[in-house]
């Protein structure tokens, strides 16, 4: 039986793709460059506010990447829930676990990752993945994050799951 449940916030927990597009569009505009449609903005999420505002940017300018760090956190700390939403079935594999220790692991800052959280009552990339193997612990992924099927599939994970729904009938098949 598994004593510890850890889950990663954004592309796991909560679909937080438009929010996160719309901010960086924000910000791609405010320092008058041209708007990336959603799927390129997510490309570049999993490694952390700056590299986001870097791939978007396209610059390594470190007075760019603050300005529009700056311009993005203001614009998404305001629009953060605009569209974020659990994904179906993350109450139920919640509630299935709850006898057991669960925390959330996030790259996305505070207050951003807590408001989220509060606000929703609550590893999809090749980046969770690896942080996953390198603490140890066995990790399984969800298709409907960030990360491209081919990215999962070359990872070594424990096992890959179309939507929360998949992955709990596999808990309880397993005794999980």
């Amino acid at each position: 039986m598994k004593s510890l449940i850890i889950y990663d916030l954004d592309g796991t927990l909560v679909d937080t793709r438009e929010d996160i597009a719309r901010a960086a569009n924000h910000m791609l505009e405010q320092m008058g460059r041209r708007r990336m449609a959603t799927e390129e903005v997510c490309r570049q999420v999993g490694r952390g506010l700056f590299a986001l505002i870097q791939g978007c940017l396209e610059t390594e300018d470190p007075e760019a990447l603050s300005k529009g760090a700056k311009i993005y956190r203001d614009y998404y700390a305001r629009h953060m829930l605009d569209s974020s939403r659990l994904y179906p079935g993350a109450l139920e594999i919640l509630d299935y676990f709850k006898d057991r220790k669960q925390a959330v692991i996030t790259n996305k800052p505070n207050p951003f990752s807590y408001e989220l959280l509060k606000a929703l009552f609550v590893g999809d990339s090749r980046v969770d993945i690896e942080t996953g193997r390198n603490a140890g612990v066995e990790t399984v992924v969800l298709t409907h994050g960030f990360g491209t099927l081919d990215e999962l599939q070359s990872a070594s994970t424990a096992g890959i799951f179309n939507s929360f729904h998949e992955l709990l009938q596999a808990a309880r098949k397993k005794g999980w």
